[in-house]
């Protein structure tokens, strides 16, 4: 596959060289990086190191306050709108019609991943938060609900409130 500058040929190639064993994988992916993992980072946290659960709360909350102001202050399609007939529903996921730009899921899965690893950094733990992030970045345009940007900037929020964890935790250690 050749690199363009048409934002939709990424989407278009991973979304239709989709696998059916692939699609489950990803879906899986897709269902962590909603809920479960900001659940599973908040509880992990509560429990393991209480003292910094109300700053894995505050840079949640910011993390979704600056990804929701940014896709409704942006309003960015989606790939499935403009592949249109060559976007097909897997699994039951429907064509979405909230606004694309950036990544929720990505930044969501980056910051959520970055909690649980500093409560227990290991080399395992980083490769395993590391295919995580990536995974539920890449199942975002493996469905065509993003584009590579979406997900590379959304990461990039998850990144940005990861380091505002970690500054307030360590600020909070002293």
């Amino acid at each position: 596959m050749e690199l363009s500058s048409n934002k939709v040929d990424i989407v278009k190639w991973a979304h239709t060289h989709r696998l059916w064993f692939l699609d489950y994988f990803f879906f899986l992916f897709t269902k962590i990086g909603e809920t479960p993992l900001i659940i599973g980072s908040l509880l992990a946290t509560y429990f393991l190191k209480k003292p910094w659960f109300k700053y894995a709360v505050i840079t949640i909350i910011t993390n979704t306050i600056i990804v929701q102001s940014l896709k409704f202050g942006i309003d960015a399609p989606r790939p499935c709108w403009e592949l249109d007939t060559l976007f097909t529903q897997v699994l039951g996921l429907r064509k979405l019609v909230s606004h694309s730009f950036p990544s929720g899921h990505s930044a969501a899965a980056l910051l959520s991943c970055g909690v649980i690893y500093s409560l227990r950094i290991t080399k395992y733990n980083f490769i395993l938060f590391v295919f995580i992030t990536c995974c539920v970045a890449y199942s975002r345009m493996y469905f065509a609900h993003h584009y590579s940007i979406d997900v590379i900037i959304g990461g990039l929020i998850g990144l940005f409130n990861y380091f505002l964890f970690l500054y307030l935790t360590q600020r909070a250690s002293k």
